[in-house]
């Protein structure tokens, strides 16, 4: 029998000074017992604070169930296959400074910048259901359930994604892989508004986007598109050469 998840883990002790205060640039530094300021101790240190908080998505694909993609900004748009199936997974998120929030990460990285903001996923958001609007009018309900994925046989490892199904009593069950909310993107429909609503009734702030089905027929017409500028370009030279008279050869006299 497979034995129990371990529940618990301890670390070494660690001791140190606590410090708490409100953002803003400070200067630290240690002052021995003797009342003197320790050697090279002083340092810059630096409190941020969040921009704004909100509410991101991780979204996962039904065929591409181990690449999930993110949904930070209020304002970006989730695109998705018509007839495709996808779950998100809703977090409450906060907006820092890229390079003060880098910085803290990875103290010996050069990589971030001062003008620039990254969404930071705190905890999953639980509970609440999601509500599927079309030009402000609610069309559906989804509840948050839990969602297995199974391998298919064959060579082809294609998986499937299946809502969980416990095993009966007494025996000792899988846990689900994720839990999500499904959202089946019917075809036919151009775009269409979701968002998550708490128990209560009242929608979370910043929890709307918009979902946009991306049209797969007709692609053919995309590929021509970068051939317009060459055609174009190839008839402008045609043109010109039919328009430039050639010069006469030496010992040539041309005239009227």
């Amino acid at each position: 029998m497979e034995p129990e998840s371990f529940m618990f883990f301890s670390t070494s002790l660690n001791d140190g000074f606590p410090i708490e205060l409100a953002a803003g640039t400070y200067s630290i530094r240690i002052r021995e017992g003797n009342g003197q300021i320790a050697p090279q101790s002083e340092r810059k240190l630096i409190i941020f604070s969040a921009r704004r908080e909100g509410l991101g998505y991780t979204i996962i694909p039904q065929t591409k169930w181990t690449t999930p993609e993110q949904a930070d900004d209020p304002s970006q748009v989730i695109y998705a296959r018509s007839g495709s199936t996808i779950y998100l997974q809703p977090f409450v998120e906060k907006e820092y400074n890229e390079l003060h929030y880098t910085r803290l990460e990875k103290p010996q990285s050069t990589e971030g910048s001062s003008d620039r903001w990254v969404w930071v996923h705190i905890q999953p958001k639980e509970g609440g259901y999601l509500e599927l609007l079309r030009h402000g009018q609610v069309i559906g309900r989804v509840e948050r359930k839990p969602y297995s994925v199974k391998q298919s046989p064959g060579p082809a490892l294609a998986y499937e994604v299946v809502e969980y199904q416990a095993e009966g009593e007494g025996s000792r069950s899988r846990s689900p892989d994720f839990e999500g909310y499904e959202i089946r993107v019917e075809p036919g429909q151009p775009s269409y508004t979701i968002r998550l609503v708490e128990p209560d009734g009242s929608v979370v702030v910043g929890s709307e986007r918009e979902i946009r089905l991306v049209k797969t027929h007709n692609l053919w017409a995309l590929y021509l598109l970068p051939l317009f500028p060459l055609m174009a370009g190839v008839s402008l030279t045609v043109w010109r050469k039919g328009k430039v008279t050639p010069l006469p050869r030496q010992g040539e006299f041309t005239g009227k």
